[in-house]
């Protein structure tokens, strides 16, 4: 009967299977680097697979693509964001008593923060924010009240995702961007 000893300790006995100890030896030393990769697995791998407790040898494989697309309802992603805006800015300015003023610094931050992240290529974040916040008031759900770099974007809080005035506070919209 044939069996493999590691620190004294018996990792697998079996009368049938003959594994040379150099090829396993070679396995343990990768398990111990970390390296718990093949490309193929041989059946002296499996069975050292099946009797070992930790360090199990796996087969390499190519990792699936990234899937970038942000799946939305096409009712969220037909918006035309720069417009929604205007509208969602609008409803701002009418429930609170700004100047003429502090309505043009506000719309300006909304549109420079806008623009920023249609560069930063952020569009799917936004629609994704705007489908979140349209379900969780839907369906009643109540949400914190911002936490976090979030808070610095003026866009966010106009859309309804935190309730932090981040004009009045004059915080700086590339805390968030960050």
């Amino acid at each position: 009967m044939n069996h493999l000893l590691v620190d004294d300790r018996v990792l697998w006995e079996d009368g049938t299977i003959s594994v040379p100890s150099d090829l396993i030896s070679k396995y343990i030393q990768f398990a111990d680097e970390g390296k718990l990769f093949t490309d193929v697995l041989t059946p002296e791998i499996k069975e050292y697979n099946r009797h070992a407790t930790t360090g199990k040898i796996g087969l390499k494989s190519e990792p699936d693509e990234l899937c970038t697309e942000w799946i939305l309802p096409k009712e969220i992603t037909n918006i035309k964001l720069d417009e929604y805006l205007e509208q969602k800015f609008g409803e701002e300015v009418d429930k609170r008593n700004f100047t003429e003023e502090e309505i043009v610094v506000r719309a300006d931050r909304v549109f420079a923060e806008y623009r920023e992240l249609m560069m930063a290529g952020l569009a799917p974040l936004i629609y994704a924010i705007i489908y979140v916040i349209n379900r969780f008031e839907a369906n009643n759900v109540v949400w914190g009240v911002g936490r976090g770099s979030s808070t610095s974007s003026y866009l966010l809080y106009i859309l309804g995702i935190h309730d932090v005035d981040s004009v009045e506070y004059d915080l700086d919209f590339s805390e968030f961007l960050h």
